[in-house]
């Protein structure tokens, strides 16, 4: 169970950073559609900044961050931990997965609270040109991104306390 667990959280990791780079291709392609109209035909499109700030941004950030955590790609600062050793380092980095499980775990609920209340309410914005977007739909990504982070980490930690295996993060500790 754990392992196809696991397995299926590393594949849709995977897929949610293949459509995170889908919006940012996206973006980018409805920006220069937007700068083209506006300076060719003096006709922007409508809306173009709402649909960068809560589609495609939000798609590139948090569909992404299961990744980050897949691959222990976290910012770490290893300023007093490296004189604890081998076995304290691992400690150390274990503690620091649990924090991050825990951390994550919440930021999942709370966006996905969020996301319930918007949902209900079905909630828009106004665009540049008068029209009306509808933007609950987005508000679904943060949960999906880091609720799949919040489980990689879980699986992770579990994997490194019970199966014995080795962090990524701290293959680079073994090499020293």
């Amino acid at each position: 169970m754990g392992r196809a667990l696991a397995r299926a959280a590393n594949v849709l990791s995977h897929v949610l950073m293949w459509f995170s780079g889908l919006a940012m291709l996206f973006m980018a392609l409805h920006t220069a559609a937007d700068v083209i109209a506006k300076y060719f035909f003096n006709a922007p499109i409508n809306g173009t900044t709402e649909w960068i700030a809560y589609y495609y941004m939000t798609a590139i950030i948090f569909l992404g961050i299961s990744q980050v955590q897949l691959h222990q790609n976290h910012i770490s600062v290893e300023l007093f931990t490296k004189w604890l050793g081998l076995k304290g380092e691992k400690r150390v980095a274990l503690i620091a997965n649990l924090i991050m499980f825990v951390y994550l775990a919440i930021i999942a609920w709370a966006t996905f609270d969020e996301a319930v209340g918007r949902t209900s309410v079905r909630e828009f914005v106004d665009t540049t040109g008068y029209a009306l977007l509808p933007i609950w739909p987005a508000r679904w990504v943060a949960p999906l991104g880091y609720g799949l982070a919040a489980l990689i980490c879980l699986l992770q930690t579990f994997g490194w306390m019970f199966e014995r295996t080795e962090p990524d993060a701290l293959a680079d500790i073994q090499a020293r």
